[in-house]
């Protein structure tokens, strides 16, 4: 299939895309197709409480009393379209699109009697759904102005109803972060100056009295794009003759960790959260934020110690270092879910440095367990990702003990080699989306609501660890069925064989997703902000 792509290669040149990329992509969706199988991992366990795969909230409980840790910027994955987010304004575009007046005039009404007077809307089009008529008085040019606004980014369209944007409300919660020293929202291709100055305007409008705040946008370009492929294998090839670039997923923005630190020299870590995810600024919810990144520090702060420590072979103050995170944790009360893989773990200084790695990162000890193999362990990156409980109702990516693709049996520990990660449904065995993701006794966590993610200096550093975990996505586009690579930000910085990984609970409060506008119904500034 890759061969396929040598009569683009001007195409893929003049679009600034990465060759050796697509023709990897396209290897992996050509077995896919021809085999009619995508990748599955089995699971051996979901991630819970009771077996230690989730921290419990009150495990950070200690960093309530203590000051914000600083040395974060937020990332925000804010280069989405709004397609799924304003579905029900389809019908109103595509009569826009067409022309057709009395189509668009009945479409306003239509979303007049679903109640669109309470939703979050751009004023030009909330004042059509209280008065749909108006539409036939606009002009040319008020009617282009009233179709781009139904093809913005989600990033900007509102969220609440005085029409405060998504991306200006993220600005406004980051103020309220002490722990803050900026913030990156990733844009669509071409949009970064759009998206500063959507920003400022928005904040000049005064919704609220908003602070400064050290403000950057990195772009979803070229780089981290795929191209789509129709289900023959052939690249699907735009009405100009060029193939057709779509982002390669959230997970190809872990390559742009090391730009932000170049943004941010004072920085190491990164707290992500989806542009989509509102939570507001409560008491509850600061404290909740707190508590999560004061944790992410405690640990990080640990294993940056303890790889000084390693370096100088000085393991007794390593382990030292280590006995005293563990010991913080709980992670050596009696009763603790041990793991069988601990029968293996030497005595000694090291054995908190091993016991650490078991029981809070989960790694696997299929190799011999020599300083070397524990400073490659320590040198990781450490990722906290907070997950939300499960109120039964909940779909979405669920922290996981997994098979691990690359061998059948670990002959150290005699069984299957067990990885941890936060496993997106697509990549559930369908005996295990329905004997374990669908039942809630199991499945208590999901979806990372907050994570605290250590920057790597490697722009290729998960891509280059990561064969196996991808997904092909089937779209529909321009009236014929696609499949494109993506990969899921989540499931690479939340996987065990990348990172020291970290799950913990994180309080329902923090996590509110808008996936669609009936989701912001009647939901107000002052609402979210405690104004």
């Amino acid at each position: 299939m890759a061969k396929r792509l040598d009569p683009f290669k001007a195409s893929i040149q003049r679009l600034g895309l990465n060759q050796a990329s697509l023709s990897y992509h396209a290897d992996l969706l050509h077995t896919a197709l021809r085999q009619n199988q995508r990748p599955t991992f089995p699971i051996l366990d979901t991630c819970r409480i009771d077996n230690g795969g989730v921290l419990p909230e009150p495990a950070f409980t200690e960093a309530s009393n203590k000051p914000w840790a600083g040395g974060y910027v937020a990332f925000v994955p804010a280069a989405g379209a709004a397609s799924r987010y304003s579905q029900p304004l389809y019908a109103l575009s595509e009569a826009l699109e067409q022309g057709d007046q009395h189509a668009a005039i009945g479409g306003l009404t239509a979303l007049a009697n679903e109640g669109a007077s309470a939703w979050p809307l751009p004023s030009q089009l909330a004042e059509l759904v209280a008065q749909p008529s108006k539409l036939a008085y606009l002009n040319s040019s008020e009617l282009k102005e009233l179709s781009e606004h139904l093809h913005l980014p989600k990033a900007l369209m509102p969220c609440a109803r005085e029409g405060i944007s998504f991306l200006a409300m993220k600005h406004l919660e980051h103020t309220c972060f002490p722990g803050l020293n900026g913030q990156v929202f990733v844009t669509p291709p071409g949009m970064q100056q759009a998206f500063a100055t959507h920003l400022s305007a928005e904040l000049a409008a005064n919704h609220t009295q908003a602070t400064a705040l050290p403000t950057s946008y990195l772009e979803q370009g070229a780089a981290l794009s795929t191209i789509r492929f129709e289900r023959s294998g052939q690249p699907f090839i735009e009405q100009n003759g060029e193939v057709s670039p779509v982002p390669a997923g959230h997970g190809s923005l872990a390559h742009l960790f090391p730009e932000v630190s170049t943004l941010f020299p004072a920085s190491d870590a990164l707290f992500i959260r989806n542009i989509d995810n509102i939570m507001g600024t409560s008491p509850e919810v600061l404290a909740a934020t707190q508590r999560f990144l004061c944790l992410h520090r405690r640990i990080l702060t640990a294993v940056q110690h303890i790889r000084a420590a390693l370096s100088q072979a000085d393991l007794p103050r390593a382990g030292a270092i280590a006995a005293g995170l563990a010991g913080a944790l709980d992670l050596t009360k009696p009763g603790f879910a041990a793991d069988a893989a601990e029968a293996l773990l030497p005595t000694g200084p090291e054995y908190h440095l091993w016991l650490l790695q078991v029981r809070l990162f989960h790694a696997r000890l299929d190799e011999p367990l020599t300083l070397d193999r524990l400073e490659k362990l320590y040198g990781r990156p450490v990722n906290v990702l907070g997950q939300v409980p499960n109120t039964q109702r909940d779909v979405g990516g669920t922290p996981c003990f997994i098979t691990m693709p690359d061998s059948d049996t670990d002959t150290r520990c005699g069984g299957p080699k067990r990885g941890k990660v936060c496993l997106e449904v697509p990549h559930a065995t369908p005996d295990d989306k329905l004997g374990k993701l669908a039942n809630h006794e199991l499945a208590t966590h999901f979806n990372p609501g907050f994570c605290a993610v250590e920057i790597t200096s490697d722009p290729q550093y998960y891509s280059k660890r990561n064969h196996h975990f991808w997904l092909m996505a089937e779209k529909t586009y321009r009236g014929q069925a696609v499949v494109y690579y993506e990969t899921v930000l989540y499931e690479l910085i939340g996987h065990s064989d990348f990172a020291n990984t970290v799950f913990v609970e994180v309080p329902r409060q923090v996590f509110h997703p808008h996936k669609t506008l009936r989701d912001a119904l009647d939901r107000t500034l002052a609402s979210w902000l405690g104004a």
